[in-house]
């Protein structure tokens, strides 16, 4: 099977491929990529491929750490592999084989939910079963009427209406002022967590705001003029992906993610969204009952290694060292 490939990916070609796709992803796009390129000084590393007459993408990025070559696809989020034509488990063979060698030791894949390629995990090919090779994800099956009577709970039908009760109001913005008042509460939350640095850094919501893109928006919600909660999604396809959240233990109590949910489901009834994914949930209980109280259900996603022989033997010496943004 001859394998050939370009990495001087065409961003028309990129996007037709994207948007052709019922499992596509915001994580998917050349903009997405602009945006950790720049944040992050990752590289774009896209390929398209040529298999047997069939042309492939794999949205990728490339990055170096401690002194190795990685690449994945797409970091803080989700990758792909993206072609007009059923892919057989031999030529994502050939594609994932592809993907290491020479300075590149390892290369990651997460898949989205519902996507169902035939990638087989073997050898050089690790396939990962945790908690985390999942989402909670929310169908939108009806109104929010629907919603509200059949999917939420009785917990978050009362928090929804104290948050009403202690007058809590959500509005949309772009504006970077906007974007640095949701990452000041991002800020004190993770201190919250423990965090001595957020795990996201500023310059990434400040590239977000830049691109002004129509599937990025940012919610907030304010209390008497104060912003108490906040909620980064991105919308593509028939899906909204919640992507970040902070509201800090002071103002958890006015229960302001509750009305930006609400604020963001009721959007997504109006304007024909399907789902509304949660993200990942791992092992944390509480995080699950959250999401789950909505009426949103775990779905697998497919998390992928590959390694070079060199990277195999890297991560047996130095397991911690070599993963990670």
């Amino acid at each position: 099977m001859r394998v050939d490939y370009t990495e001087d990916v065409p961003r028309k070609v990129w996007e037709a491929f994207v948007g052709s796709s019922d499992h596509a992803y915001f994580f998917h796009t050349p903009l997405w990529a602009d945006i950790l390129a720049e944040a992050y000084r990752y590289r774009v590393a896209t390929r398209l491929y040529e298999i047997d007459g069939a042309e492939i993408l794999v949205p990728l990025m490339e990055r170096r750490k401690y002194g190795v070559c990685m690449a994945q696809s797409m970091p803080l989020g989700y990758g792909g592999v993206f072609s007009h034509s059923r892919l057989s488990t031999e030529v994502l063979d050939a594609v994932l084989a592809s993907m290491v060698g020479g300075r590149r030791l390892v290369f990651e894949l997460t898949t989205p939910p519902f996507c169902d390629l035939a990638i087989r995990a073997h050898g050089r090919v690790r396939q990962d079963r945790s908690d985390w090779a999942s989402a909670h994800v929310l169908p939108i099956d009806g109104d929010f009427e629907h919603l509200w009577k059949h999917r939420f709970s009785r917990h978050v039908r009362r928090g929804m209406q104290n948050a009403d009760r202690a007058g809590v109001r959500v509005y949309t913005a772009d504006d970077l002022a906007s974007y640095r008042q949701f990452y000041s509460l991002y800020e004190q939350r993770s201190g919250e967590w423990g965090y001595t640095v957020p795990p996201h850094p500023w310059p990434l919501y400040e590239c977000l705001q830049k691109a002004r893109s129509p599937c990025v928006a940012l919610r907030l919600a304010a209390l008497d003029g104060t912003v108490v909660g906040g909620l980064v999604t991105f919308e593509y396809g028939d899906c909204i992906f919640g992507w970040s959240n902070a509201s800090t233990g002071e103002t958890q109590k006015y229960y302001p993610i509750y009305s930006l949910i609400r604020d963001l489901l009721e959007y997504a009834c109006e304007h024909g969204f399907a789902y509304f994914n949660l993200g990942a949930s791992g092992d944390l209980q509480g995080v699950i009952r959250f999401k789950e109280q909505f009426g949103a259900r775990r779905v697998a996603v497919g998390r992928y290694r590959v390694t070079s022989g060199a990277g195999r033997w890297l991560l047996r010496m130095r397991p911690g060292r070599v993963t990670g943004g």
